[in-house]
Parts: structure tokens; C-alpha cells; sequence
């Protein structure tokens, strides 16, 4: 039988923690993260990781893993989730995978293309590339190589940029070629899409309002100590939204307003996307802000088969 699983996604700033705190708490659930930077240890501020006293009340899974100078990749992930859904499935917990990477999310529900063996000693220079120079020349050599395949990322999308780059050299081909032959695998979970609905000048009134209380928490201040441990600017995890642009303010390329204004802008643009992949999901179940009504509650008990 395929495990049942929710999945309460969306974009960034929408609320999803406090959700998936309430919906734990009624549901029996254990909260697994499916958010690329919530791996990352130290990296508390400018990801809105969940702060130890939400952790405290409902376990949390796949959180601190790994420091900011190692790889993360959706294969990991989903070797990582499928151990610990199957833990949390033995014991009779719901497993509540809450998160905006939606690559993760369709990597575990429907399972990762099989791409091709790759040179491992290929892959090593790469990423020391990527580390030491950052991303953007490897999406350049990736436009000259492979145009189609180029056009189909977003430029700082570093993890895919660097899978795809990887493919073209070890084998001739465009990832995307590789893709349309093999597809997706078959669907590895059942799964219940959930989403919190806003308007989009509200939910962009809450990432300015989100990104304004990091600054103030410190994200400056938290990105200079990992600066200081001697981690590269250049890795992806310190490329990433807010922390990119804090990078950037500490080496004197923009203003303590610019940083500001840049992290809502990009922040903006990636909720943008969030939402366009979320409402591409047919099966996907809208609740409103607040409290999950009692409807919606009912329908979960009925999905997870719960008295």
C-alpha cells in the first residue's frame, strides 16, 4: 500500500509553521521539512527556521543536518525522508511534510528521473567551482553547452545548474533530452496538497514585513559569524535569498536599505513561483488564514483513515 502523507506547501511568509503546528497537534503528525535551507546549521535567522520552543512542541525532522559548506541535492532528500516517513508511519504518525522546494516535494511524491552515471571526479570539480566561484559562471558555460536545458533553470538555481552542466559534459546530452525520455518515476506516496490562501498584496505586505523583523533579529549580524568561521561567500547556501544580499551589504555593494529592499523584491519573485507551481497541482485542497476549520479537519481524519 502507498503511505499517505500531507504536504502543506506554498510560498514563503504564508504561515505554513504556525499551520503545521495546529495540524500536528490535532492530527497525531510529526513535521518533516522539505525546505533546502533548513539542512543548513546556522543558518537560523534568514531561513525563519523554527525557533526551539516550536520545536519543543511538535517533533521536527530533517532540520540541522548538514554545515553550510556541504552539498544537499533532492536524491538526498529523498533518501533522508523516505527513512524517516517510514519511522513515523511504523509508530502511526501522520507525516507532515511542510516546505516551499517543490523539487523535493515531487522528487518524494513521484520519485527523481533516473539521470545518468556521472564522472564522480567531474562532479568533485564542479562543486569546488561552484564553491569558489559561485554559479554564475557555471550558468554561463551551461548557455554556451546547452541552451535549452540554460533556459529552463533560473540562473541561481545552483544545485540543478550544476546537475545539468554535469550531464552535458559526462555525456553529450541536454538534461532535458535525458528527462523527456525517462520522466518521473511512479508515484512513491499518496499525498494531501494543502495551501494557505492569500490575496497577493497581503502575502507581499507579509514578506516585507518578514523580511524587515530578519534584519532586525540579526541576519546581518548571523551572516558575518558564519563569514568569520571562514565559509566562502560563494557557496549556495550563502548565495541564497537574504543571505546573499547581506553578503553583499557586508562587503560594502549595497546599503543597509538596498539589502533590505533587495531581499522583499527577491523574496517577492520567489513566492511568485511558489504559488504558480502550487496551483498547477490539480488535487490541491485551499484553507483560509487562522484556525483550520473543522471541515478541512474532518476530511484529514477521513484521508488518514483517523476515528
Amino acid at each position: 500500500m502507498v503511505p499517505k502523507v500531507l504536504v502543506l506547501l506554498g510560498p514563503t511568509a504564508s504561515g505554513k509553521t504556525a499551520l503545521g503546528l495546529l495540524l500536528a497537534q490535532a492530527l497525531s503528525a510529526e513535521i518533516v521539512s522539505a525546505d533546502s535551507m533548513l539542512v543548513y546549521k546556522g543558518m537560523d535567522i534568514g531561513t525563519a527556521k523554527p525557533s526551539p520552543e516550536e520545536r519543543a512542541l511538535v517533533p521536527h525532522h530533517l532540520i540541522d543536518l548538514l554545515t553550510p559548506d556541504q552539498p544537499y541535492s533532492a536524491g538526498a532528500f529523498q533518501k533522508d525522508a523516505d527513512k524517516v516517513i517510514g519511522e513515523l508511519v511504523q509508530r502511526g504518525k501522520v507525516p507532515l511534510l511542510l516546505g516551499g522546494t517543490h523539487l523535493y516535494l515531487k522528487a518524494l511524491v513521484e520519485g527523481l528521473v533516473a539521470l545518468p552515471a556521472t564522472d564522480p571526479a567531474l562532479k568533485a570539480q564542479l562543486y569546488e567551482r561552484l564553491a569558489q566561484t559561485g554559479v554564475a559562471p557555471l550558468y554561463r558555460e551551461l548557455c554556451a553547452l546547452d541552451p535549452q536545458g540554460a533556459a529552463a533553470l533560473h540562473p541561481q538555481d545552483s544545485a540543478r545548474v550544476t546537475r545539468a552542466l554535469e550531464v552535458r559534459l559526462s555525456t553529450g546530452k541536454s538534461i532535458l533530452s535525458w528527462q523527456a525520455e525517462h520522466g518521473f518515476g511512479e508515484q512513491r506516496y499518496r499525498p494531501f496538497y494543502l495551501a494557505i490562501h492569500w490575496e497577493r498584496e497581503e502575502l507581499y505586505q507579509r514578506i516585507d514585513r518578514r523580511t524587515e523583523l530578519m534584519v532586525q533579529k540579526g541576519l546581518v549580524e548571523e551572516t558575518r559569524g558564519l563569514l568569520d568561521q571562514g565559509y566562502n561567500p560563494k557557496l549556495p547556501s550563502l548565495q541564497s535569498i537574504g543571505y546573499g544580499q547581506a553578503v553583499e551589504y557586508l562587503a560594502g555593494r549595497l546599503s543597509h536599505s538596498g539589502m533590505t529592499r533587495l531581499i522583499q523584491q527577491k523574496s517577492r519573485r520567489y513566492a511568485k513561483k511558489q504559488l504558480t507551481w502550487a496551483k498547477s497541482i490539480p488535487s490541491l485542497h485551499w484553507t483560509e488564514p487562522g484556525l483550520p476549520a473543522p471541515s478541512l479537519l474532518d476530511s484529514l481524519n477521513r484521508f488518514f483513515d483517523r476515528p
